[in-house]
């Protein structure tokens, strides 16, 4: 049975931009709101789109680009989620939809919320509960998935005729009479039985085309002619592969088959055994020549592998001997290449370029630079002079790039002697900003901000002061009309007291009215009351007027001390910027330390050293350089290095020169290899073709026998006997499965009975034997409540049209008998409320929603469905809801 748990709410119908959830807890609740605040949406238009997608007016709200709509439910015992997103439509909302199936939920976490609560999601609940499983349930379209979730709920019409009643929605008695039945048969619980029946008539009609089809044999006669034509060409074929003698033993099996031929019936025929005896014969005869042939034939095939392995063997070999003449021809040709004469002239040149570089050695400033070298050591650290002229090079490279970097290190430090300076000079005029009475300064302009800040803070303090005086007179009034609301709502709970506490009253509003809550109403209403007495006249301990004038006074004394204050601080100001001049000292002091700091770091003696120190040895470097003759020897430089290239390329290529001379000797050992192996190979090369023409002649024998053998004949014989081996299966299949068809068509006739008795039973007069057994119940729980508001009764009666069963509705008064549809408005609205009511007992529904009971209806009236649904709430167990926007 279904059971709606919670709806989630974002963006619907007035409700907009705050997530909103109502919780359908067990009990009876009485929900009193104005027109428009949205309870028709929460409670009867929410839950109808979100179980049926079906809504006649728009669910989101105007100003909203998105909305959605989330329902849990209960159904067979297994809770759902379904969510609809909803975004704008030109006629109508558009809705994007899933399916969850909700495990592991245990209902009494949902208790803890109240009935209506605001920014609460119920997916966000259920996936905060770690112990729940929401897996989705998957679906091919939102088509495919409505079509599901319908087919597990009752009927629209049912849900909307049993569980919720809409205000402007139609009833039970204005449908058709053949829709009257329909929820008729869900409130009994006999849907199941018109699907079932509708089962077993497909069943039926389906048992009787399958009879039919299967009782024909024209087409298995057909087939079965078909097959024994191939049967009789096959046969007449297989005379060429048999001797004479054992073809004549099966000439007349096959001559008896091709007279039967025409006439052929499976209901009568029977496959001699002779046409295996036939397939056998032939297959024996092929295996005997086949075996012969391939014995033949791996011998030939043998044969031809040697050959072309002899083949190639000699190819091998006339390769070998092809690349050994190459290769002789090659090591003749590196011997001839390789000239005795050339290794010696290379040394000779290499002698004469080493004289060369012992000559750069020797020039006019190696002694004066030696001496300088050893007279000057700190110049040349990780250095040491060898002798080399290259070396020389470098003490002259050394000394112009030291003179450079000399140069700039004595930049550096002369700027930085400046900057200090400049920093000395900027504390120094820095300090003379702490005079306060020198007009234009730093600080005299910051004194002169405090003073002005302190003026103002006084001034806005005293007008807050003021301000809050005139207010506390303005309270007085206020407190005096609360006391007087105050005594206006104590004189309305002692009226409601002395009055009971009747069943409906305006500021019950949204109040749960189930048995236990209203007898508690009354000892709630009592204690309000106490409050608000002991709130009067705790309002009149504190705010009376003696209070109000002691407030005053103090008001009045704090303005007196700001208007002396601010006198005080226009005549001597320095009195209340004592932690101002503190501060000041503090950045004094600090400005002093900081220049006594830079006056020692501006005399400091280590920079004027590193400067003398520095000129000292771009002294030296200056006198020493212009005394020798250095752009000269780096010129000669230039020289040594090309010199000191070309020996190395000499030396690479007396090397190579010296490797190949020790080759000569292996090649000549080589060649001698080379000639024996050419003459061993060619002696091999005689033996294998005298082993070559010996196999032609055998190659020749063989093919001449396997001439003699026809293999095509032989693989057209074997295709006959894979054919006729096929053809003789589908036969004996063919006869087989009509043996198979015959045992279908006995069982099909029995089960067509069984199905017909079935169909029988679960006909028109089984529902109209539950219908009219248990309609007169309902009738009289109908007609029970209808007597204690109406002064008519309601009669429901079964009526057969054709073959259609309906039902009929009348009503009994006073003027006699006539239909409902002359009943007045406010009449339908308390026939449409009792039939809800009686169909809750009758079927023990979890759950019912009504929407705007009483509208239409008289004060009379009114009073009577009031107590109508008071005692319907009392007397039964049942989620029960009802919406109103009347007091």
């Amino acid at each position: 049975m279904l059971d709606i748990l919670v709806i989630s709410y974002h963006n619907i119908g007035p409700l907009y931009d705050q997530p909103l959830s109502v919780f359908f807890h067990q009990g009876k609740f009485l929900i009193n709101a104005p027109i428009g605040t949205g309870k028709s949406f929460l409670f009867f238009d929410g839950p109808l789109y979100g179980l049926y997608k079906y809504s006649e007016r728009k669910l989101l709200n105007n100003r909203s680009e998105r909305g959605y709509l989330k329902i849990l439910f209960r159904l067979a015992e297994q809770e759902y989620l379904i969510t609809r997103e909803l975004t704008p439509g030109k006629t109508k909302d558009g809705c994007s939809s899933s399916l969850y199936l909700v495990e592991g939920l245990d209902v009494s976490i949902l208790q803890k919320y109240s009935t209506v609560a605001k920014n609460i999601d119920i997916e966000d609940v259920l996936k905060q509960e770690g112990n729940i499983k929401v897996e989705p349930i998957p679906f091919k379209n939102e088509v495919d998935l409505n079509m599901g979730v319908v087919s597990m709920l009752p009927p629209r019409e049912v849900f909307t005729n049993t569980m919720l009643l809409l205000q402007d929605s139609g009833n039970i008695f204005e449908l058709t009479p053949a829709n009257r039945l329909l929820v008729l048969k869900n409130v009994f619980g006999l849907l199941g039985i018109d699907e079932i029946k509708d089962k077993m008539a497909q069943i039926k009609r389906d048992i009787q085309t399958q009879k039919k089809v299967y009782s024909s044999t024209e087409e298995i006669d057909k087939k079965l002619k078909q097959l024994l034509g191939q049967l009789l060409e096959q046969s007449l074929v297989s005379e060429k592969y048999l001797s004479g003698e054992e073809y004549t033993q099966y000439a007349d099996a096959i001559q008896e088959l091709k007279m039967l031929y025409d006439a052929v019936n499976i209901e009568k025929f029977k496959l001699d055994d002779v046409f295996f005896d036939l397939h056998g014969a032939i297959d024996t005869s092929l295996q005997e020549r086949s075996t012969k042939y391939t014995t033949l034939k791996t011998q030939k095939d043998t044969m031809d592998n040697e050959i072309v392995s002899i083949e190639q063997q000699v190819k091998e070999q006339h390769h070998q001997i092809k690349n050994l003449e190459e290769k002789k021809a090659t090591l003749q040709q590196q011997l001839t290449n390789l000239d005795a004469k050339k290794g010696e002239e290379l040394k000779a040149k290499k002698s004469d370029l080493q004289k060369q570089i012992e000559s750069f050695s020797e020039f006019s400033d190696k002694e004066k630079i030696l001496d300088f070298v050893d007279k000057n050591p700190a110049l040349f650290t990780d250095f040491t002079l060898r002798g080399d002229f290259s070396d020389f090079k470098t003490v002259v490279q050394i000394l112009i790039d030291q003179g450079k970097i000399l140069k700039l290190e004595q930049e550096n430090i002369q700027a930085r002697i400046k900057n200090k300076q400049e920093e000395l000079a900027n504390v120094e005029k820095s300090l003379g900003e702490f005079d306060v009475k020198q007009k234009g300064s730093k600080y005299q302009v910051l004194y002169q901000q405090k003073v002005e800040n302190l003026l103002y803070q006084t001034e806005t303090a005293l007008k807050e002061e003021e301000k809050a005086l005139e207010y506390l007179e303005k309270e007085y009034l206020r407190v005096q009309e609360s006391t007087t609301t105050i005594q206006e709502k104590i004189a309305q709970y002692q009226e409601i007291l002395t009055k009971k506490l009747p069943f409906y009253q305006q500021y019950l509003s949204a109040e749960i009215f189930d048995e236990e809550i209203q007898k508690s109403t009354y000892v709630d209403v009592q204690h309000e009351l106490e409050v608000l007495q002991e709130q009067q006249a705790q309002m009149n301990k504190e705010l009376g007027l003696e209070a109000m004038e002691q407030q005053k006074k103090e008001h009045q004394e704090k303005i007196a001390g700001l208007q002396k204050k601010h006198v005080e601080l226009q005549a001597n100001p320095q009195q209340f910027l004592q932690d101002f001049f503190q501060q000041i000292e503090q950045e004094k002091k600090s400005l002093q330390e900081q220049l006594v700091k830079l006056q020692e770091q501006t005399t400091h003696k280590n920079d004027e050293e590193q400067l003398a120190k520095i000129e000292e040895e771009l002294k030296i470097i200056r006198n020493f350089l212009p005394t020798i003759a250095r752009k000269q020897i780096l010129e000669d430089y230039e020289k040594y290095a090309g010199v000191q290239q070309e020996l190395k390329k000499i030396d690479e290529v007396l090397m190579q020169y010296e490797q190949q001379a020790q080759k000569m000797q292996e090649y000549q050992l080589e060649l001698h290899t080379c000639a024996t192996q050419m003459q061993s190979l060619q002696q091999q090369n005689s033996q294998l073709k005298e082993k070559y023409d010996q196999f032609i002649l055998q190659q020749k024998e063989y093919t001449t026998q396997l001439s003699q053998l026809d293999y095509s004949t032989i693989q057209q014989g074997q295709n006959l006997v894979r054919s006729m081996d096929n053809t003789l299966h589908s036969i004996k299949t063919l006869i087989d499965d009509f043996s198979e068809i015959l045992i279908k068509v006995k069982k099909l006739t029995h089960d067509e009975g069984l199905s017909k008795n079935l169909y029988n039973a679960l006909s028109k007069d089984l529902i109209l034997f539950v219908l009219e057994d248990n309609l007169p119940v309902l009738s009289e729980i109908i007609n029970n409540f209808l007597s204690a508001i109406v002064d008519f009764q309601i009669d429901m009666k079964l009526a057969q049209r054709g073959s259609t069963l309906e039902l009929d509705t009348t009503i009994t008064d006073q003027k006699g008998i006539r239909e409902t549809k002359s009943l007045s408005g406010g009449q339908k609205v308390i026939l449409k409320l009792v039939w809800m009511l009686a169909v809750s007992v009758y079927s023990q529904s979890k759950m019912l929603f009504l929407d705007e009971t009483i509208n239409n209806l008289d004060p009379d009236t009114v009073a009577k469905v009031a107590e109508l649904l008071q005692n319907f709430a009392q007397q039964n167990t049942i989620k029960m809801y009802v919406v109103s926007h009347s007091s």
